[in-house]
């Protein structure tokens, strides 16, 4: 999983924009990421040139791992790269050879518990890191990521130490019915795990007041009460199949579409992970019924047809911020399991205790995370100066293509403000490896701290050393390939209440009319506003661009009056030629100092920072 998420984060930065400009660009990317996901095609050539497949499955498991440990020390950017593709590589080939072991278990229940419980370890590991990968916190008893890897690096001891058969004797049929399209199932199976139902930080990105870990509670009961009702009614496991669709399209209409409160979130996220999990089980039942017909039964085109729509789907939704893909693949592995069900014996699986008392046990830091009040850390702000910045973090990644999130905590921890706001804050979104950066960043810069979602948890936040007395997200109508949106949020600041208004505009290049009518909106939103305000924002525009001339004409006189505040650059970090990220405020506020701090690439933007004081 975490593969996978570094895979479409290095397409989507590294490769897209630093090989901007590189003839058949996109063609390239897409034939990187076949390879990456060239699994099957590859276990089908090597698997009967490999006379122990168990030792085969071993090697590939320990290749895996290595990667994941050079991927943590190495950062250099061509390096990690393609060690990310190298990586992805080796895992869709393990994946592969692992499916084809699944056909030998004597129940479908050991692959499906193997698979809960691999994903339960996965996301307690995000969520003790706060949302990031375990790779951002190599061995450190100062971090306690230490315990986090040495269980990593029993079940990998464990997976190489386990007996593998390699032959088995094929079951007795005259004329075994096999589904060659039964494999184009897997692959949307765990695209729409990977991108959304397994991914509790795009969930929590909607009620981002409660930690992401109280999704926990919706994903093991629900997922619980898929198996029990799949075991219940084995007569009826084609109902259960459709019951599955209508749940999992359920909970993805509610996170692609609809606001939510948490309760209501929590509701939704059960019936995806219900959903998803039926689906699971009964692909996994049915599997099994083919592999016992055929001796290493594999039908590698409809898997390597499988993993390619699940590129596709997260490639449109990641490039063009449209979820359409995902019903698509919904659709196509509901119908096909849909249709082996109708055909499946009636069989009733074995349930291990250990198994339910181990995804159980996972129900308690969930429950915590939902009663557990927020934690606020917060510095004395600057007596009568009002210290405010302007921070594009880039969602981990450096100017330089790597992906390296402290670098620009660090920075920001020695270049202290009052108000800080944040554009592509990724909470849980696919371009940032599906980390949660506003979590990472919550706990180790001190404040009182709001996110606003935008566009599938790609969003701006708020950090102050005031109070915060209300917050709000405010989407733009007009919109081009993402959502925008602006964290509209009220402090308390010297017992005066000040909007301060966090926003990131559409990046397409000149003339844009989009981000132009998003600035008009912006403009409204001020001019309505009763109360001092501050903007801080990305707004992808020069100096001379109407969209600027726009929000100058109804802020300080100061920037009409000392043109050259606005001319210093802040895009690209290491050697920038634009200015696109500015401060606004009110006629309430004077301004005592601008500056463009040189944050050492530790971004692609410079950071912007204003002090202010009262008239």
């Amino acid at each position: 999983m975490d593969f996978t998420g570094l895979l479409l984060s290095v397409i989507s930065t590294y490769f897209y924009f630093g090989w901007a400009g590189t003839p058949f660009l996109v063609i390239w990317i897409f034939l990187i990421a076949l390879f990456a996901f060239s699994g099957p095609l590859v276990w089908r050539w090597l698997a009967p040139r490999v006379e122990d497949k168990g030792q085969a499955i071993r090697v590939l498991l320990m290749a895996q791992f290595l990667t994941y440990l050079l991927v943590t020390w190495i950062r250099q950017p061509d390096t990690f790269a393609w060690l990310v593709v190298a990586g992805s590589f080796v895992s869709s080939i393990l994946a592969t050879a692992s499916l084809q072991q699944v056909s030998r278990m004597r129940s479908a229940m050991g692959p499906f518990l193997a698979l809960l419980l691999g994903v339960l370890f996965y996301l307690s590991v995000r969520l003790g890191n706060y949302g990031v990968g375990l790779l951002f916190e190599p061995p450190s008893l100062a971090s306690g990521s230490y315990v986090s890897w040495l269980i990593l690096f029993g079940v990998v001891m464990t997976g190489i130490a386990l007996p593998m058969r390699s032959e088995d004797p094929v079951a007795a049929s005259s004329a075994p019915r096999l589904s060659p399209w039964y494999g184009l199932a897997f692959g949307p199976l765990i695209g729409i795990g990977v991108g959304l139902v397994y991914n509790l930080h795009i969930w929590s990105a909607k009620t981002p007041a409660t930690a992401a870990g109280a999704y926990l509670c919706s994903l093991v009961i629900a997922t619980t009460l898929a198996v029990l009702a799949y075991r219940a009614f084995p007569t009826q496991r084609s109902l259960l199949v459709v019951a599955a669709m209508a749940g999992l399209g359920a909970g993805l209409y509610a996170i692609l579409y609809l606001p939510f409160t948490l309760m209501t979130g929590l509701l939704f996220h059960g019936l995806a992970c219900g959903g998803l999990g039926l689906l699971w089980l009964a692909f996994f039942h049915r599997y099994l019924h083919y592999g016992r017909q055929q001796a290493h039964y594999l039908p590698t085109a409809s898997l390597q047809g499988g993993l390619i729509i699940f590129l596709l789907v997260l490639a449109v939704f990641l490039l063009h911020s449209n979820p359409g893909g995902f019903w698509l693949a919904l659709l196509l592995s509901g119908g096909l399991i849909f249709a082996a069900e109708s055909k499946s014996r009636e069989d009733v699986l074995p349930l291990p205790r250990i198994a339910v008392f181990t995804a159980a046990a996972f129900l308690l830091p969930g429950l915590l995370a939902i009663a557990a009040p927020p934690q606020v850390k917060v510095e004395a702000p600057s007596p009568n100066d009002i210290r405010v910045m302007s921070s594009n973090i880039r969602y981990g990644w450096t100017d330089d293509y790597r992906f390296e999130p402290k670098p620009q905590v660090l920075f920001l921890r020695e270049h202290p403000a009052d108000i800080t706001g944040f554009q592509e804050m990724n909470k849980g979104h696919t371009s940032g490896a599906y980390m949660d950066f506003y979590r990472y960043y919550e706990a180790r810069l001190p404040g009182y701290w709001r996110y606003g979602d935008a566009n599938f948890g790609f969003g701006n936040a708020l950090r102050s050393r005031y109070p915060i007395v209300r917050s709000e997200v405010r989407t733009y109508q007009a919109k081009d390939i993402l959502r925008r949106s602006c964290l509209v949020t009220t402090v308390l600041i010297q017992n005066r209440e000040v909007d301060v208004y966090t926003t990131h505009l559409s990046h397409l290049p000149p003339p844009n009319p989009v981000r132009e009518a998003q600035a008009q909106e912006l403009v409204g939103w001020l001019q309505s506003s009763q109360r001092p305000w501050i903007l801080i924002g990305d707004f992808n525009a020069h100096p001379d661009a109407p969209e600027i001339e726009a929000l100058q004409a109804i802020a300080h006189p100061v920037f009409r009056q000392q043109p050259q505040l606005l001319q210093s650059s802040t895009y690209p970090s290491v050697n920038p030629n634009e200015r696109i990220d500015y401060i606004f405020f009110s006629n309430h506020f004077a301004l005592q100092r601008q500056s463009i701090l040189d944050n050492q690439g530790t971004s692609d933007h410079r950071v912007v920072e204003s002090i202010l004081r009262f008239n």
